[in-house]
């Protein structure tokens, strides 16, 4: 059993030395569109095993880092939440389409009508 202490605690490996693989290019591209580096992907488990990172999910979902993390939730809390979350820009990428197709060219309407 792993002491309390570290548990949650990341494995000591920066990510920027993370053997990403066949997915460096798009972890980098990605880096560069948020503006900030991509977190440890994987943390210490309660049993000291290796276990996928809320900080990261948040990250690949283009979250504002914190945005999940930052509040006094369990891990399991978190990853629900970032689990049952929407990604902003594919909600903005399906919002813009059903405009085009519903409106064309001119910008439907954002305000219903009172």
């Amino acid at each position: 059993m792993v002491c309390p202490a570290l548990r949650g605690t990341p494995i000591p490996e920066p990510a920027a030395e993370v053997d990403w693989g066949t997915y460096e290019p798009a972890i980098r591209e990605w880096e560069t569109i948020l503006g900030r580096t991509a977190p440890q992907p994987t943390e210490r488990g309660t049993r000291g095993q290796p276990r996928l990172s809320a900080r990261f999910v948040e990250w690949m979902m283009g979250l504002p880092a914190g945005w999940v993390t930052d509040l006094p939730l369990t891990r399991t809390a978190q990853m629900r939440l970032l689990g049952n979350g929407v990604v902003p820009q594919q909600a903005i990428a399906a919002f813009r389409k059903l405009d085009a197709q519903l409106y064309g060219d001119t910008p439907g309407p954002w305000v219903a009508p009172s």
